[in-house]
């Protein structure tokens, strides 16, 4: 799947460094009592990774849910922002655009914002695979 494969090139920098984070979160999971099943959860659904680290914090000391969703949304308020640059081209991905604007991170916006698909390949499933390889 030559889509996959040029995607992957270009995320790989990206993944490398999200697998050593991924790491450190699982480790301070365990340490702070929450299984492996938690910290898997976790990650697939808190895909800002700071608030991932901080929101074991809240949970020890008592947060509500509401409270942890009011910080996490002030702290990353900032993708709105460049979140703006993808305004035409995201809802032209049809369905995929919802995973788009979830997937949005620090890096992947930088990578996104970066590349051009390549020769022959459809710019949206190329934008998506370097999305979805990231959060991987």
């Amino acid at each position: 799947m030559k889509i996959a494969k040029e995607a992957l090139r270009l995320s790989f920098p990206v993944m490398v460094g999200y697998v050593f984070l991924g790491i450190a979160f699982g480790i301070l999971c365990q340490q702070q009592g929450y299984s492996m099943l938690w910290a898997f959860l976790i990650s697939l659904s808190v895909y800002a990774g700071s608030m991932q680290f901080v929101l074991l914090t809240f949970f020890h000391a008592g947060f509500s849910l509401v409270e942890v969703a009011l910080v996490t949304l002030t702290v990353n308020a900032r993708q709105l922002f460049y979140g703006l640059s993808f305004l035409k081209s995201f809802p032209a991905m049809g369905k995929k655009r919802w995973y788009m604007m979830f997937s949005l991170t620090d890096e992947t916006y930088s990578l996104l914002c970066g590349v051009s698909a390549p020769e022959g390949i459809d710019p949206d499933w190329f934008l998506f695979f370097i999305s979805l390889l990231d959060q991987l």
